[in-house]
């Protein structure tokens, strides 16, 4: 691996991935693979209450005008 250009990114290629891939073979960041879990499930949370938020401001909006 000396002399070589390689690629970095902290979610897909870091240094943890380097060394995995030095070690075992396999390039692989169980930090990283952490991070991405919590983000998506994260998301995923936000995302369904800025939706039930929306939901309910729109329903009630509805409601008052009967």
């Amino acid at each position: 691996m000396v002399g070589k250009a390689l690629e970095y990114d902290v979610l897909k290629k870091n240094c943890e991935h380097f060394v995995t891939d030095l070690r075992y073979g396999n390039p692989r960041s169980k930090q990283a693979e952490n991070f991405q879990t919590k983000a998506v499930v994260g998301g995923a949370t936000l995302m369904g209450g800025a939706l039930a938020f929306a939901g309910y401001t729109f329903m009630s909006k509805r409601f008052q005008r009967q």
